[in-house]
């Protein structure tokens, strides 16, 4: 129905006025929500995948290989998997808030933060839930941590018989056994990269309000809970225009990650 209904008016006519209304939108309108939408939701995959999935993997190494405090560390680290989302981000709000931990810590050091907190003020909405993204996603992958407890300690002893130290043991033995899993975990974010922009709805729309933290899945939100007649057919015309770009280049990017060497045990 949601194709369908990309290639109809309001009266259900064929026509194909919601994708000049796109490219009105992509192209020649300047101020468009979609377009500020589309850029921070790109920033936060990017950022998320590569700063947050990589942190996500030295994290389950290094709870994999059993340090001290391990147990505890592994707690810690899932806690934004474990408690709700709804909790979690209230939390994180007190912590960056006006009269926060943070704003205690930065006082401290001399280092003064926006008076009406880093979530309230244009130029560090986007960047806080950008690190909050990335905070969550380097938290947690228990997907990683369990792939690697599964790999035969003999394998890992050749490595250190070999005198490999912990980070080239980390790129040369570790992430060639887990790189199906790895890559699969890159593949399937790619697949949700048009919803890659944080759950800003969750932070509040006083958050948002500014226009500068909005992002694509909420400008979709928007759209529709303000429905004026014919938004639905444009709002599926621009998903489908979005989604003819993204799978392409996410059936590349797979395509890319499996022409990887793999080990196999």
């Amino acid at each position: 129905s949601a194709i369908l209904m990309a290639f109809q008016d309001q009266v259900g006519d064929f026509t194909l006025h919601n994708f000049s209304k796109v490219k009105e939108l992509l192209f020649h309108q300047k101020d468009s929500g979609i377009k500020r939408g589309l850029y921070n939701t790109i920033r936060t995959f990017f950022f998320t995948e590569m700063i947050g999935v990589p942190l996500s993997l030295v994290i389950s190494y290094f709870i994999s290989k059993q340090i001290f405090g391990y147990k505890t560390f592994r707690v810690i680290f899932y806690l934004p998997h474990i408690i709700s989302s709804i909790i979690l981000i209230t939390a994180f709000k007190q912590i960056v808030g006006p009269i926060g931990p943070l704003a205690s810590v930065c006082n401290r050091f001399g280092i003064e933060l926006p008076a009406q907190g880093l979530l309230h003020t244009p130029a560090t909405a986007t960047p806080t839930v950008i690190f909050y993204s990335i905070w969550t996603t380097a938290c947690g992958n228990i997907i990683f941590y369990s792939t690697m407890s599964r790999i035969p300690p003999e394998l890992i002893e050749v490595g250190r018989l070999e005198g490999l130290q912990l980070f080239k043991e980390l790129i040369y033995v570790i992430l060639p056994l887990i790189w199906p899993t790895f890559s699969t975990t890159i593949i399937l974010d790619l697949t949700g990269i048009l919803n890659a922009g944080g759950p800003v709805l969750l932070f509040g729309t006083d958050v948002i309000s500014n226009g500068k933290a909005t992002t694509l899945p909420y400008w979709f939100f928007s759209q529709v809970e303000n429905s004026k007649i014919g938004t639905h057919g444009l709002m599926s015309a621009v998903g489908l225009c979005l989604t003819a770009v993204s799978v392409p280049f996410t059936l590349f990017i797979r395509w890319l990650l499996n022409k990887a060497d793999r080990a196999e045990y």
